[in-house]
């Protein structure tokens, strides 16, 4: 899924794909699947994670963005704050509902 959004007045395209958990654990070095999980476990939107995978669905779109600190320090504000709608839109065409749940919690609810 690709889509374009706005962000002070910049169109910036951002794509999702299988390989998004990877490229966000290539440059931030965490686990894209254990970072929502823990925000789905504490309740509260982790602003830092939705940055990080707008950075990582623009580079998808653009092999030639800036490095994540050059690409938000380019931008007034968090860039996040401009598009969560669109970017939680793509949060869920990458993991469908119920697709984030792991066999062993599947397997404690039988």
């Amino acid at each position: 899924m690709e889509k374009v959004v706005i962000i002070e007045g910049r169109e910036i395209r951002l794509k999702v794909h299988g390989n998004i958990p990877n490229m966000y654990h290539a440059q931030f070095n965490e686990d894209l699947f254990m970072q929502i999980e823990k925000m789905h476990k504490t309740k509260n939107i982790n602003l830092t994670l939705f940055n990080n995978f707008l950075w990582t669905c623009a580079k998808a779109a653009d092999k030639d963005i800036l490095p994540p600190d050059e690409w938000f320090a380019s931008f007034e504000s968090m860039p996040i704050l401009h598009c969560l709608e669109e970017v939680k839109e793509l949060f869920e065409k990458l993991f469908p509902q119920g697709k984030l749940k792991t066999k062993a919690q599947k397997a404690t609810k039988r």
